[in-house]
């Protein structure tokens, strides 16, 4: 039924709907008696057919209405006005975890807190006695107090004593998103295999569930997702979901260790008790305290040993705010950050501003030595990895900032930068660069070695739009970059002698090339008139006529001392609008201590030329490769006693170890 604005339930006036789902429709109510706003849930008529079933529900509503805690939503009243059965709860204003989950997750410390507000809220009730049996994100309000859980325990009060199995696909919580066509289910997702299986439900369920929602709030994914039922309740009851730090890059590992505990087949391997995971959440969100000991103390708590980490990363990337376009040179009013990479991932040489400006598109490497794409916003410290993007080998931005062109199994791909279906345009062979044109052209070099190839962003048979010119000793075309119009371009031209390898225009209706100038670094264009590349320690920028196709004057260093990485292989270097973001490296380094914090604790030896780094699994020693000037370059294997301060090298052939 549906109630007007004006209609009476007993003493509640109703004022507005609010919301309809499967337990029914709610509606902003004025309770006349106390003059109060109430939120008043209407309950589904199949709920009340029966007087058991009323008689069952009346007593389990006022278990609940004894439930006193901040994060449950406070129900107030029960009754019955003819037919019709309802609720009578704390009216909140805000909106549900599911709403806006919908804009994305959540960042990692509000993900955190609200984690542990729903575990205190499951803890209050379980001592009581109560399992909720419907914990998913349509369930928890998120308030400017914080969160409120709804619709606690009332599944229990219509779920029948010893349900079939065939019965637990119409429990009444379960909103119908299951059709024959497809649609993917909500409840389903965040019930734990004994639901489904028709085992009963205990306060491990629950559990389960608070992983689930864990999982959907760091990540914006759900755990266990499908296009139909049996495909849903088959990965819940087979399949254990990626671990979050695969997607949210922030996500420390202990988050991982707390979710995966909670989504275990067996309850006997879950948490036991929803205050333990509250406590864990609490715990990572705190991070370690300030007074943790120095590295240098060959014993550490357990707490402390999952801090420590060592910085050594060769590679971060730079950001510079403020790159003005008129002038001799930029002037030197400008902002400047750095964006070290996440612990356990480096920056695998490649970075892109997307053409707005807004965000940036990282190449990264894990420790497993496997690559992906993740997408990080200047506006927020999040780093998300690009689902589908796994074992890339290189990517680049679409020309309205939406897309990603990749490069993966042999093949060029394109998907939304905020996720979604994966789509692939070519064969591509062994691509790692492209460049997408706002006429709809994608450009890239298919096989080492070799021209660079065109194709529409739509898909089609790719074909070559340069030539090697083998009289002059090219052997590959890397790095194409557009210029505005969408059809002339830049690349780079690798020389069998290297001083004549070149920065070269041309464009995707001929096959006429100008060699501009000699460099080994690829050229990317800043509006509205520069050329940017790197040359020794610096990125320089060149006036560049884009009507005339022509260059100005002379280059001028526009940032110094920033040991750019050459673009021989890699795109460094990337630009939009007034910002500028490169990849920046160096042979002078610190091995730095730090906490999950990000906070340095100490440093460990001298400053050097330090490439990768190993921890002792008993944290006592630090392996590294260290580059030695005085030995041709070349590295050797250090072995650092981190108690004793002592540092011994441990090869020393005239090659490089690592």
């Amino acid at each position: 039924m549906t109630l007007s604005p004006g209609a009476r339930l007993g003493p509640y006036e109703i004022q507005s709907a609010i919301s309809a789902g499967g337990m029914g429709e709610v509606y902003k109510a004025r309770d006349t008696r106390l003059d109060r706003t109430v939120a008043v849930k209407i309950l589904p008529p199949r709920l009340a057919e029966s007087r058991e079933s009323c008689e069952r529900f009346e007593r389990e509503a006022r278990a609940i209405s004894q439930l006193s805690h901040p994060h449950i939503c406070v129900l107030y009243d029960v009754g019955r006005e003819g037919p019709t059965e309802y609720l009578v709860m704390e009216y909140l204003e805000g909106e549900t975890l599911a709403d806006r989950l919908g804009r994305g997750p959540l960042p990692l410390e509000p993900a955190l807190r609200h984690g542990a507000e729903i575990a205190d809220a499951l803890e209050t009730a379980h001592r009581r006695g109560i399992v909720h049996r419907d914990l998913k994100p349509a369930n928890v309000m998120l308030t400017r107090s914080g969160v409120k859980l709804l619709d606690f325990g009332l599944a229990k009060a219509f779920e029948p004593d010893s349900p079939a199995p065939s019965m637990m696909a119409e429990l009444p919580t379960m909103a119908p998103r299951v059709t024959e066509a497809g649609t993917i289910l909500g409840t389903f997702n965040y019930m734990a295999p004994e639901q489904l299986e028709a085992r009963g439900a205990d306060p491990r369920s629950d559990i389960f569930a608070l992983g689930a929602v864990l999982f959907e709030m760091a990540t914006g994914r759900r755990a266990f997702d499908g296009t139909s039922r049996v495909a849903v309740i088959s990965s819940i009851l087979k399949e254990d979901p990626p671990r979050v730090s695969a997607i949210q890059l922030q996500a420390p590992p202990e988050l991982d260790r707390v979710v995966s505990a909670c989504l275990a087949k067996n309850p006997d391997d879950r948490w036991q008790s929803a205050s333990d995971v509250a406590r864990e959440l609490r715990w990572i969100a705190e991070g370690p305290g300030a007074g943790v000991a120095p590295p240098s103390v060959p014993r550490h708590s357990r707490r402390e040993r999952l801090a420590w980490t060592v910085a050594a990363a060769a590679v971060v990337l730079a950001v510079v705010i403020g790159f003005v376009h008129h002038g001799a040179q930029p002037p030197g009013e400008l902002t400047r950050f750095a964006i070290p990479p996440p612990f356990g991932v480096s920056y695998f040489g490649s970075v892109q501003l997307s053409p707005d400006g807004r965000r940036l598109l990282l190449w990264l490497l894990d420790e497993g030595r496997r690559t992906s794409v993740a997408v990080r916003s200047l506006d927020t410290l999040e780093m998300r990895r690009v689902p589908g993007t796994e074992d890339t080998r290189g990517a680049f931005w679409s020309p309205d900032s939406r897309e990603i062109g990749f490069f993966s199994d042999g093949k060029l791909k394109r998907v939304n930068a905020d996720g979604g279906p994966v789509q692939t345009i070519c064969a591509s062979g062994g691509a790692f660069s492209g460049a997408w044109s706002r006429l709809g052209t994608i450009l890239f070099t298919r096989e080492f070695g070799g021209p660079i190839y065109a194709v529409s962003a739509a898909g089609g048979m790719p074909h070559p739009v340069t030539t090697l010119d083998r009289t002059w000793g090219d052997v590959a075309h890397f790095h194409p970059v557009f210029l505005p119009d969408g059809r002339h371009f830049v690349f780079v031209a690798r020389n069998v002698d290297l001083d004549k390898t070149s920065v070269v225009l041309a464009s995707i209706e001929s096959t006429e090339v100008r060699r501009l100038f000699h460099s080994d670094s690829s050229a990317v264009f800043a509006e509205p008139d520069y050329l940017l590349f790197a040359r020794d320690d610096a990125v320089f920028a060149w006036r560049f006529d884009p009507n005339r196709l022509e260059l100005v004057g002379d280059p001028v260093p526009a940032f110094q001392q920033v040991h750019c990485l050459s673009a021989d292989e890699f795109l460094g270097l990337s630009a939009a609008g007034n910002r500028v973001a490169y990849l920046s490296w160096s042979l002078r380094r610190r091995l730095v201590w730090v906490d999950r914090a990000g906070r340095e604790l100490g440093t460990l030896g001298e400053i050097g030329g330090y490439t990768d780094v190993r921890i002792s699994p008993d944290g006592r020693k630090v392996a590294v490769s260290v580059r030695d000037p005085g030995r041709g370059q070349n590295l050797d294997v250090w072995v650092m006693d981190v108690s004793r301060g002592l540092e011994s090298r441990i090869t020393a052939e005239r090659t490089d170890e690592f």
